[in-house]
């Protein structure tokens, strides 16, 4: 197992990404969990997706906001929702940051499909994020479509500052769970 995940990770961290190895997505988990093909799972850094099954955070996030538990599932199921044709099927590329793994054993990453996305008016796609041309950015395209605020957990806020921009725009455009 340790062999394996080291392997993993001196492909991810010292290959440039236009040599990285990329993946395919068999499953989106919830919101910011994603199962590969190869049976690891990925924890979309940065970002906090709502609860889309009954779970201990869900019961606490209602409680802290005075909402019942159906609909904060609810908003959670919308996002799901929305995120699976972006990443079930999909090519992606993973980038890491500071930490790599969670208390899980969950790898974190920053998610980019490196394929064709049809709709290109919700995405996020910098040119100084981009590998080609058609390369976009998960994790801020979730933030941006308003279905996840931030979650920035030290040492991993590379992106901090452009997922609260993005957050903050999503609320005053009134986008996905904003709406």
């Amino acid at each position: 197992m340790l062999r394996n995940v080291l392997a993993l990770l001196f492909c991810f961290c010292f290959c440039p990404p236009a040599l990285a190895q990329t993946f395919f997505v068999e499953k989106v988990l919830d919101g910011d969990t994603i199962l590969l093909t190869n049976g690891k799972e990925i924890r979309l850094i940065g970002i906090d997706v709502p609860e889309s099954q009954p779970n201990e955070k869900a019961r606490r996030l209602a409680k802290e906001t005075g909402k019942n538990m159906q609909s904060i599932l609810a908003v959670g199921k919308k996002a799901v929702t929305f995120i699976k044709p972006l990443l079930e099927g999909k090519e992606v590329r993973l980038e890491f940051d500071k930490e790599t793994i969670d208390a899980q054993e969950r790898f974190w990453a920053y998610v980019y499909d490196v394929g064709t996305y049809k709709d290109k008016k919700n995405v996020w796609t910098p040119s100084g994020y981009e590998m080609s041309g058609n390369e976009i950015f998960i994790n801020a395209t979730i933030v941006k479509s308003g279905y996840a605020s931030p979650l920035m957990l030290p040492p991993n806020i590379k992106h901090a500052r452009l997922f609260k921009k993005l957050f903050q725009e999503a609320q005053q455009k009134k986008r996905g769970l904003w709406k």
